[in-house]
C-alpha cells in the first residue's frame, strides 16, 4: 500500500528528473520538453496522489473494490489521473486547489498528452511557460 512519504520521494525525484531534462540542451528543443513536461507532470499528480494517501491510501486506487492484497507491490493496479485526484481531494480530504493551481495542472497535463501522442507543436517559450506555471502552483 502507499505510504504519503514514498509518493512524495518519488514525486521529488520526478520533478528533479523534470530538470535535468529541461536543462539537457544535447537534446534537441523538442526532446527535452517534452520529457521535461512529462516527469513534470508525473511529479505533480504524485504530490496529489501523496495527499490522497495520507487521508487513506485506497483514495490513491482508481478502483479501490478491484484491490488485492499485494497489488500494489506487484504495480497491478489503476491509480487515479489528474481529475479524479482533484475531486477526491474536494470532495473527500476538503483540499481545494485555487483556480490559478487547478488551471495550470490542467494545461500542463494536456501539454503532456500531446507530447505523449507526438502531436505537439507548442513554442519553447510556450512550454516554458505551462512549466513555470504548474511548477509555482505546486502545494509543496
Amino acid at each position: 500500500m502507499p505510504r504519503p512519504n514514498e509518493l512524495i520521494e518519488s514525486a521529488l525525484e520526478f520533478v528533479k528528473t523534470s530538470g535535468d531534462q529541461y536543462g539537457n540542451h544535447e537534446l534537441e528543443d523538442t526532446r527535452r520538453l517534452k520529457h521535461s513536461t512529462i516527469s513534470l507532470c508525473t511529479g505533480i499528480e504524485l504530490i496529489l496522489k501523496a495527499r490522497l494517501a495520507q487521508e487513506h491510501w485506497t483514495l490513491v486506487l482508481s478502483n479501490p473494490d478491484r484491490y488485492r492484497d499485494g497489488d500494489w507491490e506487484r504495480g497491478s493496479f489503476q491509480s487515479v489521473g489528474l481529475q479524479e485526484a482533484k475531486a477526491r481531494l474536494s470532495e473527500i480530504c476538503s483540499v481545494r486547489l485555487s483556480e490559478q493551481a487547478d488551471a495550470a495542472f490542467v494545461a500542463l497535463a494536456d501539454l503532456r498528452n500531446k507530447f505523449i501522442h507526438f502531436i505537439s507543436s507548442e513554442s519553447p517559450e510556450r512550454v516554458t511557460g505551462i512549466q513555470l506555471r504548474a511548477w509555482l502552483s505546486t502545494p509543496i
